[in-house]
């Protein structure tokens, strides 16, 4: 999967996008880090290691206009800040949330051989 999130965001940069790397858990930094680091990209990617509130997240992700996210809190926020986003399904909660939403369209399966291709297509 972190191959698959190198590969679509250096395409997105490549398309004129700036790269928020961000954290809803504290374990989550060192997965965030290694990939801002394979980035190696300071002028279009900015890690974020900081844990903030709900109020303070959705307010940073409100100047984003795609949000691609791994852990289905972050989804939930992205949606609830009105920014656009692909859920990474990784387990039953992403795909029922989502479907119970009518917005499966946007859950892409870590389980897939093109996840990369796949997120694209989304985004």
């Amino acid at each position: 999967m972190e191959n698959a999130l190198l590969q679509v965001s250096k395409k997105l940069i490549k398309s004129g996008y700036k790269i928020l790397l961000y954290v809803v858990w504290g374990s989550d930094r060192e997965a965030s880090k290694r990939l801002y680091d394979k980035l190696n990209d300071p002028l279009n990617v900015t890690y974020d290691p900081s844990l903030y509130s709900e109020e303070e997240l959705i307010e940073k992700l409100s100047v984003c206009s795609l949000s691609i996210n791994f852990k289905l809190h972050a989804n939930i926020l992205s949606l609830a800040g009105n920014v656009p986003c692909i859920a990474l399904g990784y387990r039953f909660k992403v795909f029922d949330l989502f479907q119970s939403l009518g917005l499966e369209n946007l859950v892409v399966s870590t389980d897939s051989d093109t996840l990369a291709l796949d997120i694209m297509e989304g985004a």
